[in-house]
């Protein structure tokens, strides 16, 4: 890192190389999801398999990253604010409602008047609410993300202490979570609690959580600068060395299949492995930008690339160019959005200032 320190533009690199691994994910490894024409053409064959397939793969690394940086920007928030813990977690979860709203309220109706489904009731108020994700399965990660919010004023407490101790118990967490805690659907004295909602709810927080804690941990005890200084130390800075993780990285995960076991170790090293290639290579301004709209790019991208318009994205044909043509298609979009959101902020304003007015002169 540059100053070894983990700043905030750092952070949105990062997040921009999330939003391009989630993009190569679903773009390219889900070919049951490519309809008619909408196909492209890979760039060479590895493995028995074309090089996407596994970039794509690898590229699931992207939801171990978003909620590595969930943990670790509330974190920083709190701190740095100096605010109770409840107030930031109100604010974070508003600011999220708030960008999942507007896209919902202009994506969604489209369905329902293009005939491409029909309309139900309870289903729309519980994808309105983020209950569930049947109206864009890439938002499952909606319900998970305020799960691990809500939760931060109990689950903080876990990270005290020490990295070490911290660490060890995120370890603890992850292996029971794996383990024990799957396995009591097949105790009979948990049968009925293994049916429930509320199993598969607490599951998705378990599995997931790991990731989150591990955000806290590198925030709380400024990690990022102290692995930075070690690489330094040991003479262990430079392209080629990153380059060579990443690749490791990569195999561990096609070589276990529970691969998201390991996710809340892997992130980590890849987010900073990855930022400084970004950064060495000068790519800097390209990655903040992504990763300042990476929030909607993810939520809209899948309403290209899978519902209504995909054969216009899979329209270049070649996969890096289907790549960059979904990328440029999402950031229009999101820059759309956010004039959508300022313009009504503005407007909703405005009319609070008039009412106020109003009542002053009768007043």
């Amino acid at each position: 890192m540059e100053n070894l320190k983990f700043t905030r533009d750092d952070t949105s690199i990062a997040k921009g190389i999330a939003i391009i691994c989630m993009f190569i994910h679903h773009l390219f490894t889900f070919p049951n999801r490519i309809k008619g024409s909408s196909e492209f053409i890979s760039l060479f064959q590895f493995n028995g398999n074309n090089i996407e397939y596994w970039f794509g793969q690898y590229g699931r690394i992207c939801v171990a990253m978003f909620l590595f940086f969930s943990g670790f920007g509330i974190y920083k928030q709190f701190t740095k604010n100096n605010a109770d813990v409840s107030s930031n977690v109100f604010k974070r979860l508003k600011n999220l409602y708030v960008n999942y709203w507007t896209v919902f309220i202009i994506f969604i109706p489209i369905s329902f008047f293009t005939g491409y489904r029909e309309f139900n009731l309870a289903e729309f108020f519980d994808n309105f609410i983020g209950y569930r994700s049947t109206y864009d399965g890439e938002w499952w990660f909606f319900e998970l993300y305020v799960l691990v919010i809500a939760t931060f004023p109990i689950t903080v407490k876990l990270i005290k202490n020490s990295s070490v101790s911290s660490f060890f118990k995120i370890m603890v967490l992850a292996v029971l979570s794996r383990t024990v805690y799957v396995s009591l659907k097949d105790v009979p004295l948990f049968n009925t609690f293994a049916g429930t909602i509320f199993y598969g709810e607490l599951n998705l927080l378990l599995t997931w959580l790991p990731c989150f804690l591990m955000g806290v941990t590198f925030a709380k005890f400024d990690l990022f600068p102290k692995i930075s200084q070690k690489f330094k130390d040991n003479k262990l800075d430079n392209i080629f060395v990153y380059l060579l993780i990443c690749l490791v990285l990569m195999y561990i995960r096609f070589r276990n299949d529970d691969v998201i076991d390991f996710d809340y170790l892997i992130a980590p090293l890849y987010i900073l492995c990855s930022v400084s290639i970004v950064k060495i290579l000068k790519l800097n301004k390209i990655f903040i930008y992504l990763g300042k709209h990476s929030s909607n790019m993810w939520l809209v991208h899948s309403f290209f690339c899978y519902q209504y318009f995909q054969w216009w994205v899979y329209l270049p044909k070649i996969s890096i160019f289907v790549l960059l043509w979904l990328t440029i298609i999402t950031i229009a979009t999101s820059i759309a959005i956010e004039f959508i959101k300022k313009q009504f902020t503005k407007l909703c304003s405005g009319e609070f200032k008039l009412a106020y007015m109003n009542k002053a002169l009768r007043d």
